[in-house]
């Protein structure tokens, strides 16, 4: 077994050598290797080492960034699709007839973007089937989910589309039949689940609710069907085995603005529990035949506070949470503390990192939608990305090193921001191709 050591002045990182005197060793063992077999050893190792790979040497370099190679090799985060909607007043015969214009760009991290892959999406909106402000609902694995139509046509008549920008590759999918809710209050929630590491192809998981109390409705769509199948048929069954008798009569409530993550193929995102009065974390598989509720760090558990967000970092749930001050002038400490869901079977969170406020922003006292907001974390890395209000910037937090980076000033602080990692690997399913 090859065995590679820290990418720095030294060596390789990767798993830790028994004798760190062998790593010249293994570095020129290594490259004596042909590149091909250097490639498939590469794309089996955590994308976080890849990138220090490339401090190895000149060859290394070229190899991992070399077009031919990026299908094989794991791929970062890249940045964020950015995504606003303006309304515009109509005509002074119809003042009442708003016209709606969506702006999207493309936030990279490293502030150029990279040539392969086409952010503007004119692969799709060069069609005239395609709106032009189709919304994005999802990003999963290099894929990303829309709505094609207004917000409240798309969960009618008009569909979706599934894409990937790095290949131009586009699908269309047809509606699952449910109306946008009438109620102010309902939600409706699509999630795209894809991995071409495990299969081809890709589910869609469209959850939805009208009104607080309402009963909660479960779609599932398979690209390997081709049809949308209506759960809610089938609630004895998940009564008898699912765990849904626990928040699917009316028992929870939707959230929207909490995140979600994919963790071992389940979908988890946050529901209000009404029996208990908390807040849980629901886990779905794709098929939304199971689910599985976990808490969500109470706050008279884990001190004054209120959840966020939740993401997936490196592999495991994470969550966010705010400690605000009660009063301008009380003493208490103040900030965000992230919390890290390792122990699957006790159902345990471990904190992981506490940051000030006045680290981030400056300031001691601040509070989550009128200063700031939590957007991700980082796939690979232990970092935060936030946006600030006042002054607008958006700023990512490495909790390894407690730097803080102010890398882009966006169009508002209020609009959609969603993670993109690129997949430079062409899909079977997805057979339309600019």
């Amino acid at each position: 077994m090859i065995c590679l050591r820290r990418a720095s002045a030294d060596g390789i990182d990767g798993e830790d050598c028994p004798n760190p005197k062998r790593s010249t060793l293994v570095v020129e063992l290594v490259a004596s290797l042909p590149d091909d077999s250097i490639v498939e050893i590469l794309s089996r190792v955590p994308v976080r080492s890849i990138h220090r790979f490339k401090c190895v040497s000149r060859v290394w370099r070229d190899l991992i960034t070399n077009p031919l190679h990026r299908k094989r090799l794991p791929q970062t985060l890249e940045g964020f699709f950015y995504s606003d909607v303006e309304f515009h007043s109509g005509c002074a015969d119809a003042p009442w007839n708003y016209r709606r214009h969506a702006h999207r760009s493309f936030i990279s991290l490293s502030g150029r973007s990279t040539p392969f892959v086409d952010f503007s999406l004119s692969f799709l909106t060069s069609h005239p089937w395609v709106r032009n402000d189709i919304k994005l609902l999802d990003s999963c694995n290099g894929f990303l989910l829309f709505a094609n139509g207004k917000v409240a046509e798309a969960y009618g008549t008009l569909g979706y589309i599934v894409c990937n920008p790095a290949t131009k590759q586009w699908m269309a999918v047809p509606s699952s039949g449910l109306s946008y809710p009438a109620s102010p209050a309902g939600v409706s929630l699509t999630y795209l689940l894809i991995d071409l590491a495990m299969s081809p192809h890709f589910h869609l998981v469209q959850i939805w609710q009208n009104g607080f109390w309402g009963e909660i409705e479960v779609r599932t769509y398979s690209s390997e069907t081709g049809v949308w199948c209506h759960r809610s048929s089938d609630r004895r069954q998940w009564i008898e085995q699912g765990g849904w008798e626990e928040w699917v009569n009316g028992a929870a409530m939707l959230t929207s603005t909490m995140g979600s993550a994919i963790i071992k193929g389940m979908l988890r995102f946050v529901i209000f529990d009404m029996v208990k009065s908390e807040y849980q974390i629901a886990a779905v598989d794709r098929e939304g035949k199971t689910c599985r509720n976990i808490p969500l760090l109470p706050a008279y558990k884990h001190g004054a506070g209120s959840a966020l967000l939740i993401g997936q970092s490196q592999g495991f749930l994470h969550c966010v949470r705010e400690h605000a001050r009660r009063e301008i002038n009380s003493p208490e400490w103040a900030g965000l503390s992230v919390w890290v869901h390792k122990d699957q079977e006790n159902n345990e969170w471990e904190l992981k990192h506490k940051v000030s406020f006045y680290k981030l922003f400056g300031k001691t006292s601040c509070h989550d939608g009128r200063d700031y907001r939590v957007l991700a974390f980082h796939p690979d890395h232990n970092m935060l990305f936030l946006v600030q209000h006042l002054p607008m910037k958006l700023i990512s937090y490495d909790m390894d090193s407690k730097k803080l980076h102010a890398f882009h000033t966006p169009r508002s602080s209020h609009g959609q921001f969603t993670p993109y990692v690129p997949c430079f690997l062409e899909s079977p399913v997805l057979a339309n191709k600019e």
